[in-house]
């Protein structure tokens, strides 16, 4: 909120704005962005739950669910990737012709990391570095977010969220950029890595968790960018328990995962690559590094403080460079509301928050809602 308003601020002053008024503008844009200006501390002090009882309604598909919105018969909406543009302007603001309608838009970021795993007990992506070093040096992540996502993220440069402590110290892996020139000469090493002629196929599988339209048509994309290597791909869509069973049974080659922060700090994330966490199946790359594992049992007993700080950053780093997971994106959400709710404030981690969202059930009434 501050770093919006102060520029802002810096911008009429810019233009040759008078100071007085370029102050003005800064002080509007941090009461308007500010929980008392959104109208988020109207019931404070009130008693809650506000809301006596929840209906939740499965909708498969995606344009179902947006008609449903339209016609005033849900309360939010997400915003699916056929519409988004009809919806959203280029500046990622909601389009006039909709907050005329009573919608507003909530934007939020969430810690969270999605990639391709790597097997790394498999003998051909498990045995050679440089193929997962190229699978990732040839993937054009822009496209992958424009084509698939809308621009709703931003490529994920390491293993932890760019909020948390220990990210910007770790600074970008090596290895997760778009550089052709360097994914052809890490592919060539791998082909010496694995004993194969320089003629010779490498064919991968990819498992997906999925096995709907957009899941497979996300497949389709990756499969693309392995194929401008040469790396011929497979994809197997699973529904999300038969790909938890594979994994789990270590019979998977590469798949697609991610994690979602369950607390903001960056051991929530390491303890995925911790080798002991193998045998309890939280390690579900089966990556195994002695001198990770070390630091892993240092960082467990310390206190909040730089020096542990450092010691993330150091063990990023062992993950940018052995790779056992292709990471993807960090997502941006994107919900619609109708203005009759309430106190909405989506919050990262946390849990239980419904208790405080309110219907305005006479302005629903009036806006043409459901009774």
């Amino acid at each position: 909120n501050v770093r919006l308003a102060t520029e802002a601020k810096q911008k009429v002053l810019k233009d040759g704005g008078d100071p007085n008024k370029a102050q003005a503008v800064y002080k509007k844009i941090l009461h308007n962005t500010s929980d008392k200006g959104q109208g988020l501390l109207a019931d404070a002090g009130k008693p809650v739950p506000f809301i006596d009882v929840l209906h939740y309604d499965f909708v498969r598909e995606s344009y179902s669910a947006w008609l449903l919105f339209l016609q005033k018969r849900r309360d939010a909406s997400g915003i699916s990737k056929n519409i988004f543009d009809s919806v959203i302007e280029p500046g990622k603001k909601l389009a006039p012709r909709w907050e005329k309608k009573g919608i507003r838009l909530v934007t939020y970021w969430s810690p969270a990391v999605y990639w391709i795993a790597f097997n790394m007990e498999d003998p051909v992506v498990g045995k050679s570095k440089s193929l997962r070093q190229a699978l990732c040096l040839c993937f054009d992540m822009d496209n992958y977010l424009k084509v698939l996502f809308n621009n709703r993220g931003k490529r994920a440069v390491n293993l932890l969220p760019s909020t948390f402590k220990g990210h910007a110290e770790a600074g970008p892996g090596p290895y997760y950029t778009l550089d052709m020139k360097r994914a052809k000469a890490k592919i060539a090493a791998a082909r010496k890595e694995l004993g194969l002629k320089a003629d010779e196929e490498i064919k991968l599988a990819l498992d997906l968790a999925g096995t709907d339209s957009q899941t497979v048509q996300r497949g389709q994309f990756i499969r693309q960018q392995l194929d401008k290597i040469g790396v011929k791909l497979k994809l197997i869509p699973n529904d999300w328990p038969k790909l938890q069973q594979k994994v789990h049974n270590k019979q998977t080659q590469m798949y697609t995962m991610g994690w979602h922060a369950d607390y903001p700090d960056a051991q929530n994330f390491l303890q995925l690559f911790y080798s002991p966490n193998i045998a309890k199946q939280t390690n579900n790359t089966n990556y195994a590094n002695p001198e990770f594992d070390r630091l892993y049992r240092r960082i467990s007993t310390m206190q909040d403080t730089p020096q542990r700080t450092k010691l993330y950053a150091k063990m990023v780093n062992m993950i940018s460079e052995d790779v056992p997971v292709l990471l993807l994106t960090e997502p941006e959400g994107y919900v619609l509301f109708y203005n009759w709710v309430k106190n909405v404030k989506p919050h990262p981690i946390g849990y239980g928050y419904t208790k405080y969202r309110r219907i305005d059930t006479e302005l629903r009434r009036k806006m043409g809602g459901r009774e």
